[in-house]
């Protein structure tokens, strides 16, 4: 994890905040935790928590990265399908977020979406599932994970920046889980 981030309690419960400046282009966060396969976190206490990073492969995050939030209007992306960048300039005491639907392929469920930034989607789905414009906005910057580019048609993102909540009884917020 950046030197510069924190978790914290934001309006979207447990986060992470930068304590500093986080430039464009900078690692935040590597996802570490145990590898699974889909059908172990199907219908699991820890599906909603997992992270997907291939087409039959997730992580459950440990701390911190199963901290960090959802938006519609991330201020990271994936460099890999671990890794986390700031994808733009990162103002002391911002939470970071990445948008959970650029790393989702599997027609399983859904989140409703309450970050409530201009042009929430109101849903975080499949980026399979995302609008067109909404796709090549995150491709266009690559802000997809290669693996799912590649498993959803062979598309390439573009290349890497040179600098180094549905209501579910028992889950916080940012996790809760609506099946589809």
């Amino acid at each position: 994890m950046h030197p510069h981030i924190v978790v914290g309690t934001g309006p979207h419960g447990r986060g992470l905040f930068a304590t500093g400046p986080i430039s464009a282009g900078e690692l935040v966060l590597v996802f570490v935790g145990p590898h699974l396969t889909r059908a172990e976190t199907i219908d699991s206490p820890i599906e909603a928590y997992t992270v997907q990073v291939g087409p039959d492969d997730y992580i459950n995050p440990a701390p911190p990265g199963c901290f960090i939030n959802h938006s519609c209007q991330p201020n990271t992306r994936f460099s890999a399908s671990d890794r986390l960048v700031a994808s733009r300039d990162i103002r002391p005491g911002e939470e970071l977020f990445f948008d959970y639907s650029t790393s989702m392929d599997e027609d399983h469920w859904t989140l409703l979406c309450e970050c409530g930034v201009p042009g929430c989607r109101g849903r975080i789905t499949d980026f399979k599932w995302l609008a067109p414009d909404v796709q090549q906005h995150y491709l266009a910057r690559g802000m997809v994970p290669t693996w799912l580019v590649v498993h959803l048609g062979g598309a390439r993102p573009a290349p890497p920046v040179t600098k180094r909540h549905h209501r579910q009884t028992g889950l916080p917020a940012h996790r809760r889980a609506a099946r589809v």
